[in-house]
Formats: C-alpha cells, structure tokens, sequence
C-alpha cells in the first residue's frame, strides 16, 4: 500500500519524512525529478535524510507498492491522483514560496526563476494554494494534513495523529529534531526551519500573493486579521489585471506541459507564445514597480535604517547589493538582529537610541508584539487599527543625534545615501536632530500616519514640511494600513531635487 508524503515544495516533507525515519524507522521513496538534481548537487543528501531510492515511474515500481500489505511511503511534490492515502503538509505560503526561490538559486542554480513567477504558478509544480486548495478537497479518511509549524516540535498530540493514520506504533518517544545540524551540514538545502514568517518581500510581492493566495491564507490562519484586506488595497486595478492574467497565463502554461509529452509537435508554438506572453507581462510588470516604495533601492549604495527590528528587510538590501547600517535601541532586540546578520557581510548594526538630543534620557515603551511597535511616544489612536497591542514595560535609554551616533561608532556616512526610518512616531525628532548630515541622502523613507496613531507623533504633511526647505519632494506615498474612523498609514519616499 502506497501512502503519499505530499507538499508544495519547501513546505516540511524533508522534516516529515526526518520525523518517519526517527520516531517510526520507516524510510521513503523519492519520485520527483528535482531529486536527481539535488543527488548531484548533495551527493550525501538522500543518506541522511534516510530517503530510498527507486525507479518509480516504472509500472512494475507501482504494481508492486500497491500490492504489499505494509505502507510504502514515497515523498510528491504533485497532488497524487489515485486512491492512496496522503499526508500532506502544509506552510506558510510566503515561506514556502521565498523558500522554493532560495532552494532555485542558491542550490539548483536555476537563471531564469524569480519570486514573480513562483507567486503566479509559472513553476514545473504550479503555485501555493492551486495546490492546497486540491489537497484540501479530499475526504478526511483518506487524507491527514498537517502543519509545517507543528512538525517542528512534533509533540505527543502530532505524533499519535500520524501513528493512527499511518497504522505504525512509534519507535521512541523523543524527538530531536535535527534540522540545526543539517543546516550547519548543508546551508544551501536547509535554512533554520523557522515557523513565524518575516515579512521583506517587496510591496508589489506582497500584493500580488494576497491576491492569488490570501483567501487561503485567511482560512489556514497564516493572515493577520486584516492582513489581507490591506494589502489588497493597495494592489491598484491595473496590476491585479497584470497579475491575474498572469496567474492565468501560467496555469495554461502548465496544462500544455503537460500535454506536451503526447502532443509536442502540434501544441510546441503555443507554449512558446505563452512564453512570450508571460515576458511581455513581466516587463510590465518591471515598468509598474518604479512606483513602489521600494524602487528607490536600485538608485542608491547603501542605506542607514533606524529602527531595525529584527532586520526583515536584510534579504531585500542584499538582493540589490547595499551595504546597510542598522540602528535598534532595544537590548535583546539588537542582540537577535545582530544574529540575524550573521550571513550578511555588507550590513551592520549600532545599538543606539536616535532623536534630536544628545545625552536626553527617555522612557522607551517595549510593545507585546515581539517590540516592533515599542517607542518614546504613548500609544492613542494605534489601536483602532491593531487592537491587540499594548506595551508591556519601560526601560530608560539615553538618546543621541544621528551624527553623534555615526562619530561615536566611527561611521564614515559617506557610503549611506538613503536614509529609511520606522522609529512609531519619532521620524521627525530623528530628522531634526540629523540636520547637519541631510545633504548626504539622495533618498528618505519613512513610515507615517495622518492621524495621530501615538501621543504626539509627527504626521506625513510634519515631515513634508520640514524636509522641503532642504530639497526633498514626495516622490511616493504607500497605503499600507487604514483606520475604520478615518486616517491610513503610509510608507512615504522622500526625494532630493538636484
């Protein structure tokens, strides 16, 4: 009896198939043709992991595996299409997907894939939901779905699930999960195998997914309340034309594959049009993104963001090569970003609190969602639109001014020409403060509302009006959040005119 370990690609069949191995001692067919190339690329990959090999496209392969009484696991990226059971697991839609991108570029060194063409489904395995949206169809008896979040830990609850399903009692009652170790073995196939998603897609990405993808996210939970609805208003009507033909496009792209086996020759001249097509939409799409907030990135050489977080957008300063100063003046917070660095040799960190005083001690208020709504400013009107954040506590920092920080630290500033801040309310005390070094940026970003979302914050029209005696205009402004009583906030890009 066949039982189908099924999954989007990158969404936690390696790690389901590790815990088969460890907790069940059952191993597991391969059968996609990526796995002859990731054999070549990790010749110790398919021993560790405890994966079989096979010549599974035989029909004597499948004769037999349908014929034995005990199960024979094998590993599909595909929706299986006969009667057999399936255990399919389930991610995170943009991890699986930035995943997919990382695995094509990073191990299969693929040129032609791109983080566009994984969202709209123009991949040999089709896109994220198409695929979970079959899986979800099938009848609860014949099919366990589980998470990719919960196999991490694979406690007692998750292992009785896949015991019952499989038929098989467990071998041991501790799980180690080894995915830390075969990521210090082999980086290009195994990232950290981390369950929260952080975000750092381009906008336009993350439009494009909400809208092919975010109906499915919202039932399995992976959205945010609201999370959908703002991003989708912000997909204006020509890219969700461009994107949902797209998305068309590479299904039919997909069917004619196909059918391409059996009828080559007759349908060869339209895939190629469709090949065209989908460049013809790309290039479009490229024209569009030069009014995305982000656009500016290919037009500097580094960039000083204060107001790091956990550094999120560390993979977007790296795809377009800045070299990058980060600024976060919570403890813990910067002892992570500094982690989270690591593999980043163009991009720094200083642990500093910046406002418009040199040697002002301030009571910094730290936020319960994980510090990324922490600030100097008391929370008001925030919580129309995020109800769930509070601050949790207080600590006392000493703040300094941007040029004190950079001379202090001994930053040269001359390789930092843009200067991006998401500091809750505070952007205007920093550019206050960071007078005497504006004339360096060519570009400013900032986060803001028009509405007063903490005590006294500055407001867009603030910044606007304090950046314009210096040369800068508005070159965008990027709704990303709404307030139901009236007032959104934005990502705004300031520009210096020659």
């Amino acid at each position: 009896m066949i039982i189908w370990i099924a999954s989007y690609p990158r969404s936690g069949n390696t790690l389901l198939r590790l815990i088969l191995g460890q907790i069940f001692g059952q191993g597991c067919y391969e059968s996609e043709p990526m796995d002859v190339r990731i054999a070549a690329a990790l010749p110790a990959f398919h021993e560790r992991i405890g994966a079989k090999s096979e010549s599974l496209h035989t029909s004597d392969f499948i004769a037999w595996a349908n014929s034995v009484a005990e199960p024979v696991f094998i590993k599909t990226h595909l929706v299986p299409e006969d009667d057999n059971p399936v255990i399919f697991v389930v991610r995170d839609g943009r991890a699986a997907t930035d995943s997919y991108l990382d695995f094509h570029t990073k191990l299969l060194a693929t040129s032609d894939v791109s983080l566009q063409k994984l969202i709209v489904g123009d991949d040999y395995y089709g896109d994220w939901s198409t695929f979970y949206r079959r899986a979800l169809g099938f009848p609860p008896g014949r099919a366990l779905m589980l998470r990719f979040e919960d196999l991490v830990g694979c406690g007692d609850a998750v292992v009785q699930k896949i015991s019952e399903f499989i038929g098989i009692p467990r071998l041991t009652r501790t799980w180690a999960n080894p995915l830390g170790q075969l990521h210090a073995e082999m980086p290009s196939f195994f990232r950290h195998g981390g369950v929260r998603w952080e975000e750092h897609w381009p906008s336009h990405c993350r439009g494009a997914f909400a809208l092919l993808h975010g109906e499915l996210m919202e039932e399995l939970g992976y959205y945010a309340r609201g999370e959908r609805g703002s991003l989708l208003s912000d997909v204006g009507e020509g890219t969700r034309e461009y994107v949902l033909l797209a998305h068309e496009l590479a299904k039919e792209k997909s069917r004619m594959s196909a059918m391409l086996a059996a009828k080559e020759s007759t349908i060869h001249a339209l895939k190629a049009t469709c090949d065209e097509r989908l460049g013809l939409i790309e290039q479009l799409n490229a024209a569009m993104q030069t009014s995305q907030p982000d656009s500016f990135l290919a037009e500097v050489k580094g960039v000083i963001h204060i107001g790091a977080s956990y550094g999120q957008e560390r993979d977007l300063y790296a795809q377009h090569g800045l070299g990058v100063l980060w600024v976060e003046p919570i403890p813990e917070v910067f002892a992570q970003l500094v982690e989270n660095l690591a593999s980043f040799p163009l991009q720094q960190a200083l642990e500093c609190l910046v406002t418009d005083r040199d040697g002002a001690e301030y009571e910094f208020n730290i936020s319960n969602n994980d510090g990324m709504s922490s600030s100097i400013l008391d929370l008001k009107l925030h919580r129309d639109i995020w109800p769930e954040v509070h601050y949790d506590r207080t600590i006392r920092l000493i703040s300094k001014t941007l040029p004190t920080a950079l001379a202090d630290a001994h930053v040269d500033i001359a390789p930092y020409d843009a200067l991006i801040m998401d500091t809750q309310g505070s952007e205007l005390l920093i550019l206050q403060g960071a007078t005497p070094v504006l004339e360096h940026f060519r570009y400013i970003k900032t986060e803001a509302p028009d509405f007063e979302a903490y005590e006294g914050c500055c407001l867009v029209e603030d910044l606007a009006r304090f950046l314009a005696p210096h040369g800068f205009v508005e070159r965008s402004r990027h709704k990303f959040a709404e307030r139901a009583q009236g007032g959104s906030y934005f990502d705004v890009v300031f520009e210096k005119q020659p």
